[in-house]
């Protein structure tokens, strides 16, 4: 954790399921970098890590990036204090592996932010509304798929 007078040091997670999703689309990564790089600026923090590319972020895929990030967060000297997504579903639209990591941040002290709302992972009420986001993108997700497989048919 850094010194109560040094800024915050943020990992940002910028992240597009699909490759055509990175030229100018709303969820595009330009965009993306964009937003979390000027709420790093309105808390005061300094990017320390970014963790930004093409990654599903939806169960039964792989998820590297995020497995990157994770690992980070476990290291004996950290490259950050916390992590930012631009918002909730880019953090992940797979329930479980949501639950998962976030354990790994709280239990490493590492704070959560999308935009520049940080979710306290000590609180009862922020786990709730994440594992919320979770499901809900999840669903959105799936039902995305869902409809894609039968327009194909």
């Amino acid at each position: 954790m850094s010194p109560k007078n040094s800024p915050l040091r943020i990992a940002i997670l910028c992240r597009v399921s699909t490759e055509k999703q990175g030229d100018g689309r709303k969820e595009s990564l330009a965009l993306q970098e964009k937003q979390t790089k000027a709420a790093v600026d309105s808390l005061g923090g300094t990017i320390t890590k970014e963790y930004k590319g093409t990654q599903h972020a939806t169960p039964g895929y792989e998820k590297a990036m995020v497995d990157r990030l994770l690992e980070d967060a476990q290291r004996k000297r950290k490259p950050f204090d916390a992590v930012m997504v631009a918002e909730p579903s880019r953090w992940s639209r797979d329930n479980a592996a949501s639950a998962t990591g976030l354990e790994v941040l709280r239990g490493k002290g590492i704070r959560f932010f999308c935009g520049s709302t940080e979710y306290d992972l000590f609180d009862p009420t922020a786990t709730f509304l994440l594992a919320q986001f979770a499901t809900i993108n999840q669903y959105l997700a799936s039902t995305q798929k869902q409809k894609a497989v039968r327009a194909k048919i």
